[in-house]
């Protein structure tokens, strides 16, 4: 097994030879807790408009069928079709800026979420759903960049030839 270096670090080694993962044991439980911390907020954001539903629904004046789409399909057809293409281009790219640059996206659709409401363009009025739905895309494409850089990060930190 060949040293690998990437956002990780160097490879540390037992005194056996065998691998014991990357960086120092502190090093390593910083990157899970900061991944757990980055997890435990993509799960919240994705059930936080269910809380909130009845005040948007209200305010924006949508149907069931509508908050439906954004909270089902809406999200999540774009997090999988997005996801695959991220964990491919994390094979071969800094997976660190990959989850730096979807966080930024996911982090900013979120905001924008709450500003959502109809818009004026030229003439031609944008209602608060598609907005809201608008946002609700991008926070999926944001949340699907996270997830196979950080399984691709955990793994090294992990690795040993232990038995």
């Amino acid at each position: 097994m060949g040293t690998q270096t990437g956002a990780i670090g160097a490879e540390a080694t037992s005194g056996e030879g065998h691998i014991t993962g990357y960086g120092t044991k502190a090093y390593r439980s910083y990157v899970l807790n900061a991944l757990l911390v980055v997890y435990i907020l993509n799960f919240l954001d994705r059930g936080l408009l269910g809380i909130v539903s009845e005040p948007v629904m209200n305010e924006l004046a949508i149907t069931d069928g509508q908050f439906g789409l954004l909270t089902g399909i809406g999200f999540a057809l774009f997090y999988s079709i997005v996801g695959i293409p991220l964990a491919r281009y994390a094979e071969y790219a800094n997976r660190t800026w990959i989850m730096t640059i979807c966080i930024a996206l996911w982090s900013g659709a979120t905001a924008l979420s709450g500003l959502a409401a109809p818009v004026e363009f030229g003439g031609v009025v944008i209602s608060g759903f598609v907005m809201l739905l608008i946002c609700r895309v991008l926070v999926g494409v944001g949340e699907a960049g996270c997830t196979p850089p950080a399984n691709s990060i955990i793994s090294p930190c992990m690795t040993s030839d232990r038995p």
